[in-house]
Order: structure tokens, then C-alpha cells, then sequence
């Protein structure tokens, strides 16, 4: 029971993680590089900013980042989880105390 909500955890944030380096971030960049390595001289300055800009709000827009909601929700799993572990790591080291303090304070 606790090694599988530990796995269901670990799923899901190998699989945000994923997507925001594989989706977002890696597509999101070479889609920025393609315009800027298509801009001419005389127009360069003001290309490169404008695809900067677009590259900052597919960013925003593609980690979930222009939600407040979202942002608070993802923030609030990633707290739990990280308690979470804690609390596994102290109870494997068998700081029974430390653990059952840690788990109150949750």
C-alpha cells in the first residue's frame, strides 16, 4: 500500500516532468530557434524579440503557468508528495518519533 501510492506518485511527476521538458520546453525552443535562423539582417532585432516573446508565453502557457488554479494545484501535489517522501525516508531509517511528528504536523 504505501509502495504503491509512493509509485502512483512517482508516475505522475516522471510524467509532468516529461512533458514539460519533452512538450513544452524542447518544442517550444526549436520552434524559437527556427525563427530566428529564418529573420534577415535588416528585420533581425525586431524578429528575435518578437519570437523571444512568443517563446516566453508558449512556455507560460505550456507549464500551466497563466492558470493561478492550476498553478496552486500542481504547487499543493508537489508539497504532498515531497512530505511524503519524507515521511518514507524517516520511517525507513527507523526514526519512528521523528516520523510520527512529521506525520502530526501534516
Amino acid at each position: 500500500p504505501i509502495w504503491a501510492l509512493q509509485s502512483r506518485m512517482s508516475y505522475t511527476i516522471n510524467n509532468i516532468s516529461n512533458y514539460v521538458r519533452g512538450s513544452v520546453i524542447e518544442s517550444s525552443f526549436r520552434t524559437f530557434v527556427r525563427e530566428v535562423q529564418t529573420t534577415t539582417t535588416n528585420e533581425s532585432l525586431d524578429c528575435v524579440q518578437n519570437a523571444h516573446a512568443e517563446f516566453l508565453q508558449r512556455l507560460q502557457t505550456g507549464c500551466l503557468l497563466g492558470d493561478a488554479d492550476i498553478q496552486n494545484l500542481l504547487g499543493r501535489i508537489m508539497v504532498y508528495v515531497s512530505r511524503f517522501t519524507g515521511l518514507v525516508r524517516r520511517f525507513l531509517r527507523g526514526d519512528e518519533d521523528d516520523c510520527a511528528a512529521a506525520a502530526a504536523a501534516a
